[in-house]
């Protein structure tokens, strides 16, 4: 199956990897406390077979934790932070990884303080949120909680 439109995978070297890495060190929520600080460790989760890289002009998309027929964990980085602009492109990747991988559900974890993204992934994306996960992350110092959301295959063209 074809990648959407404007949408290409990632080629992993580690020149590309370490340029990836530069772009998504402001984004501190991305990859939560498994990764930050650590390049190292995000170069290891990035060639994982469990791991795929989609990229537009404006950003990427990252599937990690793929369990073929079952659930994968979702990333979405726009280094202009425009997301809304790319609703109906997000929605085409997130098809797109239902039906390669044959997905049952797509998960995201968000921080607390992240509410522009909380109600872009209900409101525009189609996602439940599903629980709080209580004080899980470091955050400045502090613990925070972490939003999990999902959406699940029957629900993703709606």
């Amino acid at each position: 199956m074809e990648l959407p439109n404007g949408v290409r995978f990632v080629t992993l070297s580690k020149p590309k990897l370490k340029d990836l890495w530069l772009k998504l060190m402001p984004f501190d929520r991305l990859f939560q406390d498994k990764m930050r600080g650590d390049e190292e460790a995000f170069v290891r989760e990035m060639l994982s077979e469990t791991c795929i890289i989609l990229e537009t002009d404006g950003g990427i998309l990252i599937l990690n934790n793929i369990i073929e027929g079952l659930k994968a964990e979702a990333h979405l980085s726009f280094w202009d932070r425009k997301l809304s602009a790319r609703k109906d492109l997000i929605k085409e990747c997130l098809v797109w990884c239902f039906l390669v991988y044959n997905l049952r559900r797509i998960e995201v974890r968000s921080p607390e303080y992240a509410h522009h993204v909380h109600k872009f992934l209900v409101k525009r994306l189609g996602f439940t949120e599903e629980g709080i996960m209580r004080k899980c992350m470091w955050f400045k110092g502090n613990l925070t909680d972490m939003h999990l959301f999902s959406i699940l295959v029957e629900e993703v063209g709606n």
